[in-house]
């Protein structure tokens, strides 16, 4: 499969300096998959490139799991190597923020954190064969605070008379009191990354064809 693989004598070298003891080539797959990026997400959140820097640093090591189950039978792997691409604008789903995605790639063009993933369970193989292996999402992951995508500034400062985004905030003649969307600013924390069928970030999903763990 041009998307899973056995791991490069490279990819075994950054794969043993995370496992938890010495694995060989045939210990494990190798595939590749967008975790993150800087566009608007279904919760109308994002990441900025330098929360996308961050998690890069946190995902080293972080478990792989199924649907954010956080127990040990629904372990699969483990992240062993990171790195922050840009360019190839995606197709963009219509999902309620398309004019602004378009405007964010205009501005800072298409940056994602791409994850390269040792997975360990050998039923994985099948799985992925059979298609169920195609989405992902990070998972418990904390951040400083929010920005208002349209004031630049803290949602909760003085100067932003926005509200997080919810869909059920509005003032007495309709408007909205909504920001169109909010940035996760500074993040500190990320626990774990999971396949699931239908990802908050449109185009986190495993990578087409691998070109490299590095």
């Amino acid at each position: 499969y041009r998307n899973m693989k056995r791991p490069t004598p490279q990819e075994l070298n950054a794969i043993n300096a995370v496992a938890p003891c010495q694995m060989e080539t045939d210990d494990c797959y190798v595939i590749q998959v967008i975790a993150a990026d800087n566009l608007i997400s279904r919760s109308k959140t994002r990441w900025d490139k330098d929360g996308l820097n961050v998690l890069k640093r946190l995902a080293i090591g972080i478990p792989v799991l199924y649907d954010h189950e956080w127990e040990v039978d629904e372990t699969i792997g483990f992240c062993f190597a990171s790195k922050i691409e840009t360019g190839n604008t995606p197709d963009l789903l219509d999902y309620g923020s398309k004019s602004l995605n378009n405007d964010i790639i205009a501005s800072e063009g298409w940056v994602k954190l791409v994850l390269s993933l040792a997975l360990t369970c050998e039923e994985t193989k099948m799985e992925y064969k059979s298609g169920k292996l195609r989405a992902v999402s990070l998972g418990g992951f904390n951040w400083e605070y929010y920005e208002c995508g349209d004031c630049g500034v803290s949602i909760d400062s003085t100067k932003c008379p926005h509200m997080i985004p919810s869909g059920y905030s509005f003032y007495s003649d309709g408007m909205t009191k909504e920001s169109s969307y909010v940035i996760r600013k500074n993040p500190f924390d990320l626990a774990e990354i999971s396949f699931v069928v239908v990802p908050n970030l449109p185009n986190a999903k495993v990578v087409p064809e691998m070109v490299g763990s590095y």
